[in-house]
């Protein structure tokens, strides 16, 4: 369910060849390109540092290696470029025309990785290969200072390099600031160094502390910013008996709308405490409450859970903001169900005040009806209460259901049956679809049902404020 997950890296040392780029894969000539034809093209494509979206590149042509058995290993080319930000191997190999996965590759060392352009380094020389000279290396750099051949294949850390590792560190730090990165995405940058610059596990120590402060800064600028700006919370609501794959909606549903920061999971509130969802929250776009019940006061789930306006939460240190994008809740109650047990506590705290009004009601439905009729404000809090939620998702036996709520039809009256149908009601079924937890294809197909029944609800409610149109937080330092 995970993201795209592959490493980035800022240095990657590439190799192409001139034979396999002249044949196709059953070895018929494709090109009648020459080999000095092919050397001019492979200078032009590689000195071309805007279209490479690189930094720097040193390149050289390989044309008297020889393979294990003694045979001429044709001429190709090695470099080891250094691009403007950390990309993944794909997009390296798009940028340069790699070949293959094998032909580039993300440097961790890379002392090593200059070293070997020239077969000087420790492995290349075990191999005996042909060294070559320093003079035949091109260097090219997209800044007023050279690329420094002899320096980068120094194994002695020079004040240069001291330099690149000082940039590397505020580039890393002007990340997480602005919200761009997150420090487990630091941490992983200094284990892989994508800079090349030494980045290692004991500078991580050493740095570890600062990014964490960034991080808390950066929460707290968009606490502010969220202060005078509107948000767009899409609540979704997951419904059915256990064992149909609630829980396992729910992850899917927020593995897809998390971006790196994960997904937020609060432990199930218990029995006669407070529902401390928010106290370990830290930025992630989606809140996934598993096995949600009835855990607030009306007034303060309608508060807390308001599709437009980001509010603090009240935790047991200290209050917490919570301005996810998502909350995905899952619980075998239906949403009318849900929304009585939330609701009825403050209607009867209403009766309690003011039972000569009221004397002679002696059972749920009497006094249910009675204030549903004659008290607008009370009853009300039904249609807000219900408001909170887009997308109610159910869950039967080889079938799921995705309702959309339509605000026409949403009224202060709870409906007594565990799913509302198509009509005058307030969640109008958006479509239903053969489900079987078990099957990856169902969970998919589910995830994207409802997906486009999200951009249904904002598009037949016309809201101004969808995920689409809504300002996101903009952090500058």
């Amino acid at each position: 369910m995970a993201k795209n997950s592959e490493k980035r890296f800022k240095k990657y040392a590439v190799q192409r060849n001139y034979n396999f780029e002249i044949h196709d894969e059953n070895g018929n000539v494709v090109s009648s390109e020459t080999e000095t034809e092919w050397r001019e093209r492979i200078i032009r494509e590689w000195s071309d540092l805007d279209a490479l979206k690189a930094v720097d590149i040193a390149f050289i042509f390989h044309d008297k290696d020889v393979n294990e058995d003694g045979t001429d290993k044709g001429l190709h080319v090695h470099c080891v470029i250094t691009f403007k930000d950390g990309v993944i191997q794909t997009t390296a190999m798009r940028l340069t025309g790699a070949s293959s996965f094998q032909n580039c590759t993300g440097v961790r060392n890379k002392t090593n990785a200059y070293r070997y352009l020239i077969h000087v380094s420790e492995d290349a020389l075990n191999k005996r290969k042909h060294i070559y000279s320093v003079s035949e290396v091109i260097c090219l750099s997209a800044s007023d200072k050279p690329l420094d051949f002899t320096r980068c294949m120094s194994r002695s850390k020079s004040r240069e390099d001291e330099e690149e590792l000082g940039t590397a560190v505020v580039e890393c730090l002007k990340d997480v600031l602005t919200g761009k990165a997150t420090v487990s995405e630091i941490r992983s940058r200094y284990l892989t160094d994508i800079y090349g610059c030494g980045f290692n596990l004991e500078y991580w120590y050493k740095h570890k502390i600062r990014y964490e402060q960034a991080e808390k800064e950066w929460f707290e600028e968009v606490q502010k910013w969220y202060q005078t700006n509107n948000r767009c919370l899409t609540n979704i609501f997951i419904t059915g008996c256990g064992g149909l794959g609630k829980s396992t909606v729910g992850e899917y549903l927020a593995a897809e709308f998390a971006d790196s920061r994960g997904v937020h999971k609060p432990a199930s509130p218990g029995e006669k405490t407070t529902f401390d969802f928010a106290g370990d929250y830290s930025g992630e776009r989606v809140t996934l409450f598993n096995e949600f019940a009835a855990a607030f006061p009306v007034e303060q789930f309608l508060d807390v859970f308001d599709p437009i306006r980001a509010t603090n939460v009240n935790s047991r240190n200290c209050d917490k903001p919570w301005f996810a994008d998502y909350g995905i809740f899952t619980t075998s109650r239906g949403i009318e169900q849900f929304i009585y047990d939330m609701w009825s506590p403050y209607a009867k705290l209403h009766i309690d005040l003011d039972r000569v009004k009221f004397p002679n009601l002696v059972t749920n439905q009497q006094w249910l009806n009675a204030w549903e009729s004659s008290d607008s404000e009370v009853a009300d809090k039904i249609r807000q209460i219900r408001r909170r939620f887009a997308v109610l998702v159910k869950l039967e036996q080889g079938k799921a259901s995705v309702f959309v709520r339509l605000d026409a039809f949403n009224v202060p009256h709870i409906y007594l049956y565990d799913s509302p149908q198509t009509g005058a009601e307030p969640f109008a079924l958006f479509q239903q679809m053969p489900f079987d937890v078990n099957q990856r294809t169902d969970i998919k197909n589910l995830v994207k049902l409802v997906k486009s029944a999200i951009t249904g609800y904002y598009e037949v409610n016309k809201y101004s404020i969808t995920p689409k149109t809504v300002k996101k937080p903009v952090i500058e330092l």
